[in-house]
């Protein structure tokens, strides 16, 4: 009797299942992590731009730009 090796339609399309489970999982967790760290950019600037602006009080500069 002659065997037919390879995959049956059930065992692709689970395959695939996985994969695109997987896939969804990875596309979350990257995105999460870039919106992370486009808050800490922001964060990071806004600090230094106060920080800047006090300095410059304390030294008795006046800020006339926005």
């Amino acid at each position: 009797m002659l065997k037919v090796k390879g995959f049956t339609l059930i065992e692709t399309l689970i395959a695939i299942l996985i994969t695109a489970i997987l896939a969804g999982i990875i596309l979350g967790v990257i995105t999460s992590f870039a919106f992370k760290t486009v808050d800490r950019i922001t964060l990071s600037c806004l600090i230094e731009g106060a920080s800047s602006g006090i300095s410059a009080c304390k030294g008795g500069n006046t800020i006339d730009y926005v």
